[in-house]
């Protein structure tokens, strides 16, 4: 729904306050955009028991392309555990209320392209 660079400045007006965070779109393999940019940790959240194996999966995978970049995954708190942008995107679009689990720019931006679509009239 959302363009690669419309993607960038809403995580980064989400985050304004993470002031050793930086967000950069890229294209290629995540270690080594990793390794470009001096990182040596790739952080990635998990939800349920899906997301493990994927997650796991991948980890491997790019432990085998760069040895020296690790993934981090952080368990989502529970009541996330279930959220993810195709069933936001549906309840958005039927118009059920989605403002407890998006951060508020998202949230405008969400509404803003539904409108434009037509989705809500």
């Amino acid at each position: 729904m959302f363009t690669t660079e419309e993607r960038v400045d809403l995580f980064k007006r989400c985050i304004p306050h993470l002031t050793n965070v930086r967000v950069i779109p890229f294209v290629g393999l995540a270690p080594a955009v990793a390794r470009s940019v001096d990182a040596r940790f790739i952080i990635r959240g998990l939800r349920a028991g899906f997301d493990f194996e994927t997650e796991f999966e991948m980890a491997l995978m790019w432990r085998n392309i760069d040895p020296g970049i690790d993934v981090v995954c952080l368990m989502t708190a529970l009541e996330n555990q279930f959220v993810h942008s195709s069933r936001i995107k549906e309840v958005a679009q039927l118009g059920g209320r989605i403002e407890n689990l998006i951060p508020a720019p998202v949230l405008e931006a969400l509404n803003e392209k539904l409108n434009s679509s037509g989705a809500f009239q």
